[in-house]
């Protein structure tokens, strides 16, 4: 628009001398101001949020569980068949030393068992803000 209300030397001294630094300033502090916003960004994600935490953990005691219960109906497939204290102590043997040698697989059960556990969270707060958007609405009628 100023090329057209002026001509072309007051055009480009106008640009050059008074919008351009104008201009630049407000880059510069859009600039800073990004870096501060991306700046908790830097580290691992890390939440304490409870309802997540809580979540994770119950996934990893079912997931416990149910290799708990794999071992002992590969161990004792008989219906009458009774457990001594050898039999105790040799599945407590093999509950310590069952570690997962493929990185690979652990850390995508990891980011699985963390995406489910967040889904919930995510699911119930979306729950509790679907049914709070009415009552804000009606009152602020």
């Amino acid at each position: 628009m100023l090329q057209y209300l002026s001509d072309d030397d007051a055009h480009e001294k106008i640009l050059r001398l008074w919008l351009n630094p104008i201009m630049s300033k407000k880059l510069d502090a859009a600039n800073a101001k990004l870096v501060e916003l991306l700046e908790v960004h830097k580290e691992h994600p890390l939440t304490t949020n409870h309802h997540f935490l809580d979540n994770r953990k119950k996934l990893q005691e079912k997931s416990a569980q149910a290799q708990l219960q794999d071992m002992l109906n590969r161990k004792f497939n008989e219906p009458n068949q009774k457990l001594s204290v050898d039999d105790i102590s040799r599945l407590m043997s093999n509950l310590n030393t069952t570690v997962n040698p493929d990185m690979d697989m652990v850390a995508a059960e990891d980011a699985f068992d963390n995406m489910l556990a967040y889904y919930e969270v995510i699911t119930v707060f979306s729950k509790i803000l679907s049914s709070l958007h009415p009552l804000i609405l009606f009152r602020s009628q």
